[in-house]
């Protein structure tokens, strides 16, 4: 066994405090008696019984003039919803679960979660907490580390939450931590995604920052996919419903494609409400939609649509104008559709609260939203509309967002300006992104008042950037300020520096008057600076007097006694924090018996932390036995850990039994703990997928085939999947078949690429291909990039072509890379131009098309599509334009998609705002 001084970060699962930006994760281990992770008393959120659905943002209901009628109409529950009560069913008995709806607008999710929750409501103690005041990230990642147990967590419309990268980061590694904790659960947490939030989540990062890791890790497998319309038998079941609510009978007679939820929510007539709108009306809702669309937030101020409208008119449109066209304009869109949802309504800040960013301000309805998401003219929005959001928006955070699409847009001095004014809000973000525009820029002379603001405001960032710059005064005055908040893990950040700068001593004398009244942040850093610059002894002189009723300390002085070469007494230590119910001191006082030859007191010492911190060092005990020989203790040891929730025990058990020749014991082990009702946090799912494979592999195929068909009825995703997989490698061809055809015959274009996958692999070429393509022609992603990748289908084949002149990129790619000319492609390449989203340009480029690619590149900068402008630079270093790439880079493009003219940082601290 080892384990690094540094991190202190070997042995279990738990114990994890995740802090700090997405790129590290500070790891902090304590005893299980030491009170971490004990919940405040003060609980967020109120009894379900109290909460109203529509203040949880569940959609108003069209009104019919039945009277009285309920504020919700009659529910009909579908598929989802019944995992949804499977879901709060393991709740109930004690687990804690998390999922996320997927839908589109007005498809019924938040309703959905709404009547999930009602038998909730029904238990004694059960609450809900909606984290939205003062803002949604800052009221979750205040309110997280005081959710107790009996608790739903909502969080509708979740990407307000997850998608922002170092906050949303945050709050996913917070629920994360408290879905994991036993002694805070059972817990709900529940959330809605669109389907292209969800996309940009759980995406696999290309090359470079992974923007998501914990949001992705924390929506891994937890998604309830909404669709948009009914099936006729939930029609049928709607027809049979209306007889209670005339609301459903209406829905049932009007709604189209079976999209009932969206009629409900009034979706048809906020539509017609906008293509009947007056020119005025409708230029109003357009700038409102374009600038929801380029980051503004759910609350667009009037002073932003007056000013943008007037350029979505034509001229003649605009001469026609009365002089209260504003007025009429904004009462055409605020009145509501069947008495519920208006397509633009005025919101305002309830009594007692601060007022709204930049009031008055109008709401968009979700669904036009969407609606016109579609519309490729609302890739246009005119250059006027840069101009009103660079001077309208009040909110910072509003801001940040348009400038960051505004610079992706290569808009780089509507970036700047946005940037100014969202500092000068003395936002602290805001401060520090202007900063960092300035620094990149290489301006440090612009920089430093802003860094300075951001300095005396607590930004952390800003005292980092000034301690790398300016005399060694200034530089001693902002290490100062970040060595006297550090603790012992910023410690190991902040030391180089120190070093390099000569502070170690100064510092020294800075911390001390801390260090000796016993602070436990300064007491870790000054012992940390101490051993890095070799004064171990001095550290132990430090820690000695505080370690006897701090286990933190106490662990850190038996470090500081291992470098200075006492080992014997940091054995002594290590074995007293032991003795006391510390965990890792268990671990590394084992590793030093283990070294002495001392095995059997090792595993005596690691096996009474194994039963007193419910199972956390398995991994050494385990460890510790199998090298002793002792393989039934060390199975049992393990079988014990996936009971008491440790996560990656149950790969190390399945790993261990295939080794040791275990695997009829493992197929009964996973059978009884599928079986239970489970004490601590593991997955009965995870468990019972092994005890599917195990019975396979003991050729108990009958039992492995009834549990995978029971995890498909139940609605895990990969169970057929792998059944499948399992038929084919044995040969089953036909028992794999029959799992997918009668759904690829109705039509779904997932099952049809999976018979393709088993007769591809059973040697059934022409059968496979047959289906593939008949995957592909429903516009299956990964079809579509299979039948292009292979080399079956001639690159002139109409196929091909079809596909390309949609401006499939995979199909692009793989016309662009065949090494000879190709009719298709001298077929595609008048289209190039013309083509939506993004495209393979290296590949056409080296095909000779770099021509048709810079113009596809200004052509879609002259609607501001993203991705088009790094594109063009990237083309024009292919071309060895580097001098036309670097002027673009530094100074962009103006709103109208010309190359800006030079300007300079000092244009942008002059700008009036």
């Amino acid at each position: 066994m080892s384990a690094s001084k540094e991190s202190m970060a070997a042995g279990g699962d738990i114990g994890l405090a995740v802090q700090g930006d997405n790129n590290k994760i500070y790891v902090t281990h304590g005893s299980a008696e030491s009170g971490i992770g004990a919940v405040d008393q003060d609980l967020p959120g109120r009894p379900i019984v109290e909460c109203d659905p529509l203040d949880l943002e569940v959609h108003h209901a069209i009104r019919t003039n039945q009277s009285p009628e309920p504020v919700l109409p009659f529910y009909v529950p579908r598929p989802h919803d019944l995992r949804l009560q499977e879901l709060v069913a393991k709740v109930l008995g004690g687990r804690s679960r998390m999922a996320v709806l997927v839908g589109g607008s007005s498809t019924g999710k938040s309703r959905a979660c709404w009547e999930a929750v009602q038998p909730l409501a029904e238990e004694e103690g059960w609450r809900l907490w909606h984290p939205f005041d003062p803002g949604r990230i800052d009221a979750a990642l205040a309110g997280l580390r005081r959710v107790g147990p009996k608790t739903v967590v909502w969080l509708n419309e979740a990407q307000h939450y997850l998608v922002p990268t170092e906050a949303g980061e945050r709050v996913a590694a917070a629920l994360r931590a408290l879905l994991a904790d036993a002694t805070r659960g059972p817990v709900l947490i529940l959330g809605t995604l669109w389907p292209r939030y969800w996309d940009e989540l759980t995406a696999l990062p290309g090359e470079g920052r992974d923007p998501h890791t914990q949001a992705r890790e924390l929506l891994a497998e937890r998604d309830l996919r909404v669709p948009e319309s009914f099936t006729e038998p939930q029609l049928d079941a709607v027809l049979t419903a209306s007889h209670v609510d005339d609301r459903l009978r209406l829905a049932h007679e009007r709604a189209a494609d079976g999209r009932i939820t969206q009629f409900l929510a009034g979706a048809p007539a906020l539509v017609k409400r906008y293509n009947n709108a007056s020119p005025a009306a409708r230029a109003v809702l357009d700038a409102a939609i374009d600038a929801r669309r380029l980051g503004c937030g759910v609350h667009v101020p009037m002073g932003l649509l007056e000013t943008a409208a007037p350029a979505y008119l034509t001229e003649d449109e605009f001469y026609a104008l009365n002089d209260d066209w504003f007025e009429q304009a904004l009462a055409y869109t605020a009145r509501p559709v069947h008495g519920g949802t208006a397509a633009l309504r005025r919101v305002r800040a309830r009594p007692g609260r601060p007022a709204l960013a930049g009031s008055p301000v109008y709401r968009l309805a979700e669904y036009l939203e969407q609606h016109a998401a579609n519309d490729d003219r609302h890739e246009r929005e005119p250059p006027e509309l840069w101009d009103a959001l660079a001077t309208r928006i009040e909110d910072p955070k509003a801001l940040l967002r348009i400038a960051k699409v505004a610079h992706d847009l290569g808009l780089r001095k509507c970036a700047a300006l946005m940037l100014r004014r969202a500092a000068e809000s003395r936002d602290i973000e805001a401060l520090n992104e202007f900063c960092s525009a300035l620094t990149t820029a290489e301006r440090y002379n612009l920089a430093e008042p802003y860094l300075l603001q951001a300095a005396d405001m607590g930004s952390e960032s800003a005292w980092w950037a000034l301690a790398h710059r300016g005399d060694t005064q200034q530089r001693a005055m902002w290490c100062r300020r970040l060595a006297e908040t550090a603790d012992r893990q910023r410690m190991t950040d902040l030391a180089p520096l120190l070093h390099t700068s000569g502070l170690v001593e100064a510092t020294v004398d800075w911390l001390t008057p801390g260090a000796e009244r016993g602070e436990t942040a300064a007491l870790g850093a000054l012992a940390y600076l101490l051993v890095s610059a070799n004064r171990a002894h001095d550290a132990v002189q430090l820690l000695s007097p505080h370690a006897e009723n701090d286990p933190d300390i106490a662990q850190q002085l038996a470090y500081a006694l291992e470098e200075a070469g006492e080992d014997d007494e940091a054995t002594r230590l290590w074995r007293r924090l032991a003795q006391g119910g510390d965990w890792w001191a268990s671990v590394r006082y084992a590793e030093t018996l283990s070294h002495g030859s001392e095995t059997e007191q090792a595993i005596e010492v690691l096996r009474q932390s194994f039963e007193r911190n419910h199972g956390i060092c398995y991994k050494e005990l385990t460890a510790l036995l199998e090298e002793s020989g002792r393989l039934d203790e060390a199975y049992e040891t393990l079988v014990q850990a996936v009971r008491s929730g440790r996560s990656k025990a149950l790969a190390q058990l399945r790993d261990f039994a295939d080794r040791h020749e275990r695997l009829e014991r493992l197929a009964q082990s996973l059978t009884e703990l599928a079986a239970d009702e489970p004490t601590g946090p593991y997955s009965t799912v995870l468990v019972r997928l092994a005890l599917a494979e195990t019975l396979w592999q003991v050729e108990r195929t009958a039992e492995s085939v009834a549990v995978y068909e029971q995890l498909d009825r139940d609605g895990h995703p990969h169970a057929r999947v792998r059944l499948t997989s399992l038929y084919v490698r044995d040969g089953l061809v036909q028992d794999a078949i029959a799992l997918w055809l009668q759904s690829a015959i109705n039509g779904s274009a997932t099952a049809q690429y999976r018979l393709f996958e088993i007769l591809h692999q059973a040697g059934r070429t022409q059968e496979s291909l047959e289906w593939l393509q008949r995957s592909a022609e429903q516009g299956f992603e990964t079809a579509v990039r299979t039948l292009a990748d292979r080399r079956d289908p001639d690159p002139d084949s109409e196929f091909l072509l079809r596909f390309a002149l949609a401006g499939h990129k995979d199909v692009l790619r793989r016309i662009a890379e065949d090494k000879r000319p190709t009719g298709t492609l001298r077929a595609v390449a008048p289209h190039i131009g013309r083509m939506k989203g993004t495209i393979p340009w290296r590949a056409l480029c080296d095909a000779g098309l770099t021509r048709e690619v810079r113009d596809w590149a200004w052509n879609r900068l002259r609607i501001k599509a993203h991705g088009a402008f790094n594109t063009l630079l990237n083309v024009l270093r292919y071309q060895g334009d580097h001098s036309e790439a670097a002027h673009l880079d530094r100074y962009g493009l103006t709103p109208y998609g010309d190359p800006a003219p030079e300007w300079q940082w000092e244009e942008i601290l002059g700008a009036a705002p």
